[in-house]
């Protein structure tokens, strides 16, 4: 395809995937699809030991993994993810609630990390906090 559409993200029933695949294994699929299957299909799709990430360059399942927990637990290892069925290392984007506890897990696998400037006791942003009686300057409040 020189221009127009390469690819389509598609959220249909398990029936428009098969369509789709036979599309692709007949040649004739000329554009990427990424399907999200529908949650009502989900429980039938794990029995047919389908996850998010099936497929190669042209026909993919999709989809967001969502962990919530009940009770508070920093990300300090991978082993957190894993348990549930999530293999950080196939993940394209992992987003923790965390200001600095996921560092030692996840900074090894990590492409980039992008903190973001949050209010509360344990900001990203140190110099958020009024401080009074801080010798200036100082490291890392300011260049040296």
């Amino acid at each position: 395809m020189a221009s127009g559409v390469t690819a389509v993200q598609s959220v249909e029933a398990p029936e428009s995937f098969r369509i789709v695949e036979d599309l692709l294994r007949s040649g004739e699929l000329r554009l990427r699809v990424l399907h999200h299957m529908p949650q009502r299909f989900l429980d039938a799709l794990i029995d047919c030991g389908m996850r998010s990430g099936f497929g190669n360059e042209w026909l993919r399942v999709g989809g967001i993994n969502l962990i919530l927990t009940e009770q508070k637990t920093p990300p300090f290892d991978l082993a957190q993810l894993r348990g549930v069925g999530v293999i950080p290392e196939e993940q394209k984007m992992i987003v923790v609630k965390s200001a600095v506890a996921y560092r030692a897990a996840y900074l090894p696998i990590a492409a980039g990390v992008i903190e973001m400037d949050t209010a509360g006791l344990c900001t990203a942003n140190l110099s958020r906090f009024p401080y009074r009686y801080l010798r200036r300057p100082i490291f890392p409040l300011d260049e040296i």
